[in-house]
């Protein structure tokens, strides 16, 4: 179990990471995306979407 509390600790401290490289990008850019995002999430699923999104990188 404590290979789990582990790699959720590393996860938690990855979105923090994230999470702060966000705010650096201007908010129409992310406002745009977070709409398409909660208009599709429910249907589509966090994975699918995020693969659209990679594709696009």
């Amino acid at each position: 179990m404590k290979i789990n509390e582990e790699v959720l600790k590393n996860m938690d401290e990855a979105a923090l990471i994230a999470e702060n490289e966000l705010n650096m990008i201007p908010l129409e850019h992310i406002k745009s995306i977070s709409i398409w995002w909660k208009k599709n999430y429910l249907k589509a699923g966090h994975k699918r979407l995020a693969k659209l999104l990679l594709a696009h990188s």
